[in-house]
């Protein structure tokens, strides 16, 4: 079946009332957005376990994925497991452990939140108040987010809320987060690489001291990024007319009263989660996590938030991943192909509506997000599959949904926890899920 573009795709009936989860319509795409995905049939045949066996079963072996490459394929409309190959054994998800912060993040706070950063007064102070949003957009940010708020709309809102004639300090309030900047298992130069920024409730563009859209080119992040916003925010506010005096500081703990200036919101969370999943956003997933441990009254800190996470996708029927932070950087971090095969069954299907934004967040093979330069060479799954990358070193992660060449649509998660590159790993699994799309394997 040929992808077509922009299909709204209609929902698929459960086979028998105990089978499972049905699978909900895969979204629409955006208008202007290249985003073709094949429409799938409730009545489409189901590959047999013996034909995607022997269909599978070299380009598995392909030398490009190493050794132990793993493989779960689930049918969505049954739930039934089709394929399994070392489902079972956790290894290092990479990114692909984004899904697990997405789900939590949509379960615990809800689609419609928004994170909000905040000015209030305090004596002759204004405080800059960090909401734990990441995506905060200086004037260079390039539109990532195009619903993110502005530090400069914040800047404009407090200078009319102080007036022209006003002298004050600027301090700012990174408290909302709490614990180390980084996490067991962080390579020492994930940070110099521009990788992430330390983690910090206060962050303007990441962090990003030149924010761009060059994959290219390294991303430096601010060694303090709460102090790199509030110097900016003070800029801003002498640019309208407000004395700002002495250096930018952080906020001592004080039991002063607040008064509100002006606020400025993130996206909601739905659209958060769409783009941390097609751009692989690790600074946005760390965040997740602490708002997730907040609203869980745990700590908001690495190990509060991946035990909240845990806990939130155990009730999808994940159970058994160890996470060290929210956005899979940490090699320590473990989940199996069948984890991550079911909790993106889990949202593909109709029990749980309130987590299709992850699938609608899931790059198109070949045309958009991380899979936007993929599958070159593996011409059948253009367009007809939406996964979730990771890469870490010798690391090689894939996990989405996929419709077959017969028109049912099949979540899957593939795994190659010691390939010998990157790019080979890449290649190999490109071409592995291309034959599974092609297949009818009955």
């Amino acid at each position: 079946m040929s992808a077509v573009l922009a299909v709204a795709l209609t929902a698929c009936k459960a086979e028998s009332p105990d089978a499972g989860p049905e699978p909900s319509p895969l979204p629409t795409p955006r208008p202007g957005t290249a985003t073709p995905f094949a429409a799938y049939s409730s009545d489409a045949a189901i590959p047999t376990a013996l034909g995607l066996g022997r269909v599978l079963a070299r380009p598995l072996a392909d030398p490009g994925l190493g050794p132990d490459a793993g493989l779960r394929v689930l049918d969505v409309a049954t739930g039934a497991t089709l394929f399994d190959r070392a489902a079972s054994r956790a290894v290092p998800p990479a990114s692909t452990a984004k899904l697990l912060t997405a789900a939590a993040a949509l379960s615990v706070l809800g689609s419609e939140r928004r994170l909000a950063t905040t000015a209030v007064r305090v004596g002759s102070a204004v405080v800059l108040v960090g909401g734990g949003d990441p995506t905060l957009a200086g004037p260079r940010s390039v539109a990532h987010y195009p619903s993110a708020a502005r530090l400069v709309d914040l800047a404009a809102r407090t200078a009319a809320a102080l007036g022209s004639a006003a002298r004050v300090s600027v301090a700012v309030d990174d408290s909302l987060f709490t614990g180390p900047s980084t996490a067991a298992g962080w390579k020492p130069n994930y940070i110099p690489d521009g990788d992430i920024a330390p983690v910090s409730a206060l962050e303007l563009d990441g962090a990003r001291l030149r924010p761009d859209d060059d994959p290219k080119t390294p991303d430096p992040r601010a060694a303090d990024p709460a102090l790199h916003a509030g110097r900016a925010f003070a800029a801003m506010l002498r640019a309208r007319g407000v004395t700002v005096v002495g250096a930018v500081t952080r906020e001592a703990t004080s039991t002063a009263p607040r008064q509100p200036l002006a606020s400025v919101q993130s996206a909601p969370v739905s659209e958060l989660v769409e783009g941390m999943l097609a751009r692989s956003d690790n600074d946005l997933a760390e965040a997740f996590i602490r708002h997730i441990a907040i609203a869980t009254k745990r700590a908001p800190t690495f190990a509060g938030g991946a035990a909240a996470v845990v806990e939130s996708v155990s009730a999808l029927g994940v159970r058994g991943p160890v996470l060290h932070d929210g956005s899979g950087l940490s090699t320590l971090d473990r989940a199996t192909p069948g984890e991550l095969a079911t909790l993106v069954a889990a949202a593909a299907g109709r029990r749980h509506p309130e987590l299709s934004p992850l699938i609608t967040g899931l790059p198109v093979a070949g045309f958009s997000g991380t899979l936007e330069k993929r599958f070159a060479s593996a011409a059948p799954a253009r367009g007809m599959v939406r996964a979730k990358t990771g890469t870490l070193t010798g690391v090689s992660t894939l996990a989405g949904v996929l419709v077959t060449a017969d028109g049912r649509l099949l979540a899957f998660a593939a795994t190659a926890p010691h390939a010998p590159g990157t790019r080979r790993a890449q290649l190999a699994l490109d071409r592995l899920l291309a034959v599974l799309v092609g297949c009818g394997c009955r």
